[in-house]
């Protein structure tokens, strides 16, 4: 077999392989983005329901108090949909839930791959604002694959997947 002369690390967006390359020293780690079925995740060009909607783990640091500030400020409803993180569960989750006002706000949960995709397919855009350095953002690629807009802070790997630059600044603005 070929002898390994360097490390094969392989990372998932460009941003991801530039911190790689940093952290382990490194000048070989490439970029191998994630793709989706694009036969699940079908183009949308169907009415939408005028509401923004936020995919993503359940977790302080991807951004969710972030997108419900954002849609307050815009004037637009927000749907949330993920999994819910069972360490910081017991304190987020309410947190979160207390913004439920008059439907405004409505915390989902998690969702079975059906409902996720058709709410992805109807919202009018799609938000990913997290607070860390997000290595690729596999839901921004599914919703944009079913034709919704995103909505996305400057975070790690996001202005690879959303380089039309839609900030939260025009989101408001529009």
């Amino acid at each position: 077999p070929e002898e390994i002369s360097a490390p094969r690390i392989c990372g998932v967006s460009f941003s991801h392989a530039a911190i790689l390359n940093r952290v382990f020293q490194l000048q070989t780690c490439r970029a191998l983005h994630h793709g989706v079925d694009l036969d699940e995740y079908k183009l949308y060009e169907g009415p939408r329901n005028g509401r923004a909607l936020v995919v993503n783990r359940v977790q302080w640091f991807k951004g969710i108090w972030e997108a419900i500030q954002i849609c307050e400020m815009a004037g637009i409803g927000l749907d949330v949909v993920g999994p819910v993180d069972h360490i910081q569960g017991d304190w987020y989750v309410p947190f979160v839930k207390q913004h439920e006002r008059n439907g405004q706000v409505v915390f989902h949960g998690e969702v079975s791959q059906e409902k996720k995709i058709e709410m992805m397919q109807k919202a009018s855009v799609g938000i990913s604002v997290p607070n860390h350095c997000e290595a690729f953002g596999l839901s921004v690629v599914e919703t944009e694959a079913c034709g919704t807009p995103m909505v996305t802070n400057t975070s790690g790997a996001l202005p690879e997947l959303v380089p039309n630059e839609n900030s939260c600044r025009d989101m408001m603005r529009a």
